[in-house]
């Protein structure tokens, strides 16, 4: 007759109990990434302001009248902020104003870093003159712990 010795039957309950931890994490973190892999998600008003950081604006100095150029808005984003959706452009007289959206998952966990999140429009300005460049968005001033308020940055440009 064989005779466990003991050491073998303390292998198998540790490995057990290995193998119901390792299951147990698994499940944990494939729950966590459930949010990732089938996001329910919202669009929201981009973050122009972080904190005391401002976005990044990149328009030329001077352009041509009724001549299409690109503005670029380097919104905030980091989180659950990932991706830009659209930016919705309305023109008047020398004034373009434009408002960057971002997309937003609705998670429990979310990371703590920044991201640079770019909108590019195209847009031209049909009279010659000083113009406006207003892009308005939402300022968060201490990282998403206090509510987010409307703001406005301008830029001018002459069009010739």
């Amino acid at each position: 007759m064989l005779r466990d010795s003991g050491a073998g039957s303390r292998d198998r309950v540790i490995s057990r109990r290995f193998s119901s931890l390792l299951a147990l994490v698994v499940a944990v973190t494939a729950s966590a990434c459930a949010d990732a892999l089938n996001p329910d998600t919202f669009v929201e008003p981009a973050i122009i302001i972080f904190v005391r950081d401002t976005a990044r604006i990149t328009v030329p100095d001077t352009v041509a009248r009724d001549t299409p150029f690109t503005v670029r808005v380097r919104t905030f984003g980091g989180g659950c902020t990932r991706k830009t959706v659209r930016a919705d452009v309305r023109t008047s007289a020398n004034v373009i104003e434009i408002r960057p959206f971002n997309e937003r998952f609705k998670s429990q966990v979310c990371t703590a870093d920044l991201a640079y999140l770019e909108h590019a429009v195209s847009v031209q300005i049909p009279t010659a003159g000083i113009a406006t460049i207003r892009v308005i968005g939402e300022q968060s001033l201490a990282g998403g712990s206090t509510p987010n308020s409307s703001v406005e940055l301008t830029r001018t440009i002459m069009v010739r």
